[in-house]
């Protein structure tokens, strides 16, 4: 194909400038209205044809390169009337019959240049009907039919690209479509941000599936040329939607969200359809999806920043981060990814004990507070469950390169993280339910105080369950903690009934403790006669 190039790009060139010609033509005849209307699309259709028979005549006599040539140039010619009938305003042609016309000639051009394999036909017609629009201006009401015009010469494109590996068409395809779409913006000047929206996005999509499967056919290559046009896409769709998004005054961090939502789902599929191998694609789309990601959770941070919701929409955007690395590090056995996100994790730990407090609730379903079901508390959950997830992992799973020891520390200290996030949960979710209803029957510091021996008493629980120390010296500290609150505070004043029943549930839950532990010491002491002290961490 590069000897092709270098030899005829001259008369490729003259070849051009005649069909060039040839829209300023129709353009100029159109404007001045030397001819017809009925005249000009039957001489245009006439001169198409013509073409393509002389070129089909010349191809089967021998003269090969003439005849695709010809042909070539007698589609484009077609293409080009099509897009007369479609953008003028004089005509309107209706989109259904746009759209057959379309899809009859790209098929047909298709099967042809695929039967014969007659690629310079398909070139010089891709590149004729791409060219087009540019010449044959459409009106701002005709922005529908350019669309589905663009639409069909590029899945048309595509699919021969990845039929024939013909690398060079959806390349002619996209950057004629990049082109075309920043001179009609430009011309158009939307009055709202729906139809430009649309019509970035379905280019975006358009080429991100079509060049994932061009790669899937290629032995499952996703590098080259495919991985430079998908990140060229990205890019594209990305400077489009912001500058309409700016102009319109809606959040630009959307399309960034939507960008590396699609890149991580790129990423899985690599990874899955590549046997679990780490590649440049993988690794090219994997780290721009998740720094997207990361801009666009900051970004809307700084847009709803009303009653905390700042916080929570970064803290929502790295946890899943977060998240998504360590088990991404966990598949492909990256240690340090794996180490890189359990600090990460801790660091986020940090950010949100320090703002969590400051995150106003969100009304749902017409119910003022909602306890358990609100923003700040989804973090807490979601922070909780990943920590766990880190323990209990890391458990069944010893972290490559670490000791026994310090893989068990690493668990514990994972696991007591995660219940310190149980503990702050419980904490907020007691303090936003007694403002939300300025709730009379029991005072808030007593409320706290059942909150925290019961959470005592979960701390006694899980030491139990994972013969853990740790857990047990923790809850015995918030036992005491909380008993010290109890006396020095929450009793103070009068007596009362409610005093009374008070006292009454935090001694049942604090024998309900008792058993607990007597029952986890009885346990330990018989696991460390069977199995020896070092059983026990």
């Amino acid at each position: 194909m590069k000897e092709f190039i270098q030899k005829h790009w001259v008369s490729a060139l003259g070849l051009g400038l005649i069909f060039t010609g040839f829209l300023y033509f129709l353009n100029l005849a159109m404007d001045r209205g030397w001819l017809p209307l009925e005249l000009r699309i039957a001489l245009s259709v006439t001169a198409g044809f013509s073409a393509i028979y002389f070129g089909f005549k010349n191809y089967e006599s021998g003269k090969k390169l003439m005849g695709e040539v010809l042909s070539g140039m007698g589609t484009s010619i077609l293409y080009a009337t099509i897009g007369y009938l479609s953008f003028s305003e004089a005509i309107h042609w209706s989109t259904g019959a746009l759209l057959v016309s379309m899809a009859a000639l790209s098929i047909l051009v298709g099967v042809i240049a695929v039967k014969k394999d007659m690629r310079v036909l398909f070139q010089i017609s891709l590149i004729g009907g791409m060219i087009t629009p540019f010449f044959i201006e459409a009106v701002d009401t005709m922005d529908q039919p350019l669309f589905l015009y663009m639409l069909m010469l590029n899945l048309s494109a595509l699919i021969i690209s990845v039929q024939k590996n013909w690398g060079e068409m959806k390349v002619i395809a996209f950057i004629g479509s990049l082109g075309l779409y920043a001179v009609y913006y430009s011309l158009f000047d939307p009055v709202q941000w729906t139809k430009p929206f649309f019509y970035v996005s379905s280019l975006f999509v358009v080429y991100t599936v079509g060049l994932l499967v061009s790669s899937f056919k290629q032995n499952k290559s996703f590098e080259g040329v495919d991985l430079y046009l998908g990140v060229i896409n990205s890019v594209n769709f990305v400077f489009w939607s912001i500058i309409i998004f700016k102009e319109f005054s809606l959040p630009h961090a959307i399309p960034l969200l939507i960008v590396g939502v699609i890149f991580l789902g790129i990423a899985t599929f690599i990874y899955l359809s590549t046997g679990k191998k780490m590649s440049l694609g993988l690794g090219t789309y994997s780290i721009i999806g998740l720094l997207v990601m990361a801009i666009a959770g900051q970004d809307l941070g700084l847009i709803y920043n009303e009653g905390g919701m700042n916080h929570v929409i970064s803290a929502s955007v790295w946890l899943f981060i977060i998240g998504l690395v360590y088990f991404a590090g966990r598949s492909v056995k990256a240690i340090r990814l794996i180490y890189g996100s359990i600090l990460a994790f801790f660091v986020l730990i940090i950010y949100w004990y320090s703002v969590a407090w400051s995150v106003e609730w969100v009304e749902m379903f017409g119910i003022r507070y909602i306890p358990f079901l609100n923003a700040g508390a989804l973090i807490w959950m979601g922070m909780t469950f990943l920590g766990l997830s880190y323990s209990r992992f890391s458990e069944k799973n010893p972290l490559p390169g670490v000791s026994k020891s310090d893989n068990a520390l690493v668990t514990n200290v994972l696991a007591l993280v995660s219940h310190l996030l149980i503990g702050g949960l419980l904490t907020i979710q007691i303090l936003n339910l007694w403002e939300a209803y300025d709730l009379t029957f029991i005072s808030k510091g007593l409320s706290l105080s059942l909150c925290w021996f019961i959470y005592s008493l979960i701390l006694f629980l899980w030491g139990a369950k994972s013969r853990q120390k740790l857990f047990s010296i923790l809850g015995g500290f918030v036992l005491l903690f909380s008993t010290c609150k109890v006396f020095l505070f929450d009793l103070s004043g009068d007596s009362s009934l409610q005093k009374v029943l008070f006292l009454m549930t935090l001694g049942a839950v604090t024998l309900l403790i008792a058993k607990v532990r007597n029952k986890a010491l009885s346990s330990a002491k018989t696991f460390i006669h069977t199995n020896g002290d070092d059983s026990i961490r």
